[in-house]
């Protein structure tokens, strides 16, 4: 059935599959460490490339789920967190001003930690 689905969607080429159970922490250390390695194996494509950029942040929209959380940490990763306050006006792009401002702080923070 999933092979089916994988088909349907476009990957008619697809011989086979497997279906691996895993919960939501798993998938997301999974799906972060293909992410850094994909990275990587780009940075070493081009290693001309004068600034090389080592991806060690995520933003983590702060939720009571810890599984996020603990997944972040397990990939290697540093979590920066943004404190979500809900309210009647609350949506996607509010969410995007708060991560903006939320980077834009860290950045700032970053430089002058570098600097010292």
């Amino acid at each position: 059935m999933t092979l089916h689905a994988l088909r349907v969607a476009g990957f008619v080429e697809c011989q086979s599959c497997l279906v691996v159970p895993m919960a939501t922490g798993m998938s997301l250390v999974l799906t972060m460490l293909a992410l850094k390695r994909q990275q990587q194996k780009q940075q070493q494509e081009q290693e001309q490339v004068e600034l090389r950029r080592n991806p060690q942040y995520i933003v983590w929209p702060r939720i009571d789920q810890k599984t996020c959380f603990k997944s972040i940490h397990t990939a290697g990763f540093t979590p920066l967190v943004v404190d979500m306050k809900l309210n009647v006006f609350f949506s996607i792009f509010s969410l995007f001003i708060i991560i903006t401002m939320k980077m834009i702080e860290w950045i700032y923070f970053l430089k002058t930690e570098n600097q010292k």
